[in-house]
């Protein structure tokens, strides 16, 4: 299990994975292209916010990194997010003539991002949602990997994880 050794790339994935899992799959999104339409969860869409998930969570710490405040790289960030997901919208929607069907509704802003409130309600709190879900999984105790070293020493192959 290699993937211990990797925390911050893959709690970053898992993270990604966790929000768009349970995301996609209560959402059903049906786009109007039907090879983008799998069944049970959309892979078309889940593959999107695992992919955005990740590079808000990449974008976040560098704007962390740079900006001391407290609350600035919250903000910095979710302006990039949004200037990156108008953008998306705008290629997928107009340019490439991509609609999601799902859900009838109205734009959010500026033409784009067509569906119901709670579609809308998403796509506005995902920065806050995603950090939430990475947040959760770096204050896993570290039992947990205690707990797994002592299954691994019990099976005869011990190998101890950081």
């Amino acid at each position: 299990m290699s993937f211990v050794t990797h925390r911050k790339l893959n709690k970053k994935l898992v993270a990604s994975s966790i929000l768009s899992f349970i995301w996609v799959g209560n959402y059903q999104y049906h786009y109007n292209i039907e090879a983008f339409n799998t069944y049970s969860i959309n892979i078309w869409a889940f593959s999107l916010w695992l992919i955005s998930g990740y590079l808000y969570l990449t974008i976040h710490r560098s704007v962390k990194d740079k900006i001391t405040n407290r609350y600035l790289p919250l903000v910095v960030s979710w302006f990039i997010y949004l200037i990156g997901l108008l953008l998306i919208e705008y290629i997928g929607y107009a340019v490439l003539g991509i609609h999601e069907n799902s859900a009838r509704g109205g734009a959010l802003i500026l033409g784009l991002i067509h569906g119901n409130s709670m579609l809308h309600t998403y796509y506005l709190f995902f920065p806050a949602l995603i950090i939430a879900v990475y947040q959760l999984l770096l204050v896993l105790p570290a039992n947990t990997i205690k707990f797994f070293n002592t299954l691994r020493q019990v099976s005869g192959r011990y190998t101890t994880w950081p």
